[in-house]
């Protein structure tokens, strides 16, 4: 199948450039190859297949409609802030061409089936070299397959599920694995003298039912109890309103605090019904809660106790943050979050990874990529030997209608 879709993309890519008159029909070995601009390249090299291509395709595959179309939207406005740039440099610079850039949007709808059909869509049809996204776990789990089969390189945003990156050595992850987050959470906990804990997690939901056991068995570890696991079923996420039940058996489990890794959909009617229900510990989310308009859902009263782990703030004093958080707020007018940050950086990686591969096909930018150092602003980059990134986390709170700083959680202080 692989050779196959291999195969037929090279034809395609031959007779689309004859038909720009970058060859002619006698031309069929490497060294008579010709560049973008109707040029043999200096060295007689070009792409995988001795091609350098009229336009280099990324695919970006996000929710753009649906319940989680809020995270694509950030995804987005990033990634077009990104296409900006290339667009006044002209492209990115690759074995002395410079190679326009285009980025395809694909709607997953935060559905993984839809998933799978958007990476064959932007594999078999608009031949993409590589894919940024999707944003969740279940949905790279799903389509990263497909990806992985073609040798498409692939790099999902906000997937911090263990088992992304286990589905080939071509899925890599911008972001911190829930490993690394569930150790954050757990220390956390134990620092501020919270060693008796409630857990309330979607169990139709990877990204949630991996984060709720790694945080269980990490925190245990560390010699706390769960007094308490309570769970519910959303697997389309925002249709499950009612929590009254589950928190209600949360309080009479008389918790020191609550870990709920719950997509920011959820957070509005946990945080009014515990509220409502009388619980007044805090409850500590996790990267997915980060979403400022869940600021414009909350009532003041009901956000007292509320807090969130972050690989991003705007309120960290570096140079990239603060740059890239002044030039996001003039263009749209709102804050950048996780979902945006986690998304400009891992296209950018793509961008970097292409312009030191090799040779310009999927091997040569899986290669560049796993082997990438990279200083964006979620931080400096580098993948270990699984493909994913070690990056340090920040502890935010909501306060009123602003996103409070409480405090960083070095990568470092938690190594093994």
């Amino acid at each position: 199948m692989k050779k196959m879709v291999a195969l037929v993309l090279s034809l395609l890519m031959v007779l689309s450039l004859a038909a720009c008159g970058g060859t002619n029909g006698s031309e069929t070995t490497a060294a008579n190859d010709n560049t973008a601009d109707g040029t043999q390249s200096a060295d007689g090299s070009g792409s995988g297949n001795g091609k350098v291509p009229d336009t280099i395709k990324i695919g970006v595959v996000c929710a753009i409609s649906g319940t989680y179309a809020q995270e694509g939207e950030y995804v987005k406005e990033a990634v077009d802030l990104l296409q900006e740039e290339l667009n006044e440099a002209g492209g990115v610079e690759w074995n002395g061409n410079t190679i326009p850039v285009e980025f395809i949007y694909e709607d997953n709808e935060g559905d993984a089936e839809t998933s799978v059909n958007c990476f064959n869509k932007l594999i078999d049809n608009d031949g993409v070299m590589a894919i940024v996204g999707p944003p969740m776990s279940g949905c790279l789990i799903a389509a990263g397959p497909i990806a992985q089969e073609n040798q498409i390189p692939t790099i999902g945003t906000m997937t911090t599920n263990i088992e992304c990156t286990q589905v080939g050595d071509y899925i890599f992850r911008a972001c911190f694995i829930d490993a690394f987050q569930a150790k954050v959470a757990a220390n956390w906990m134990i620092s501020e003298g919270y060693t008796e804990v409630g857990v309330l997690s979607n169990n139709a939901d990877d990204y949630s039912t991996g984060l709720a056991n790694a945080f269980i068995e990490e925190f245990e570890g560390l010699g706390g109890t769960i007094v308490d696991h309570e769970t519910f079923a959303d697997a389309a996420g925002g249709d499950v309103k009612d929590f009254s039940v589950q928190l209600t058996k949360l309080k009479n489990a008389d918790p020191q605090a609550i870990f709920s890794p719950t997509y920011y959909m959820n957070v509005p009617d946990i945080l009014s019904q515990a509220s409502q229900i009388g619980i007044d510990v805090p409850l500590l989310g996790t990267d997915s809660w980060d979403t400022p308009d869940v600021l414009n859902l909350i009532d003041a009263e009901n956000k007292a106790n509320a807090y969130y782990i972050s690989a991003f703030s705007a309120l960290n004093p570096d140079e990239k943050v603060q740059e890239f958080t002044a030039r996001f707020e003039e263009a749209y007018g709102s804050t950048p979050n996780s979902n945006a940050t986690f998304a400009y950086d891992a296209a950018a990686m793509v961008i970097q990874a292409i312009s030191e591969a090799e040779t310009l096909d999927g091997p040569g930018i899986r290669d560049a990529l796993a082997a990438i150092q990279y200083d964006g602003v979620t931080g400096t980059t580098t993948f270990d030997a699984d493909r994913n990134p070690v990056k340090d986390a920040n502890i935010l709170r909501f306060s009123g209608n602003e996103i409070e700083y409480v405090t960083s959680v070095k990568a470092s202080d938690l190594a093994e």
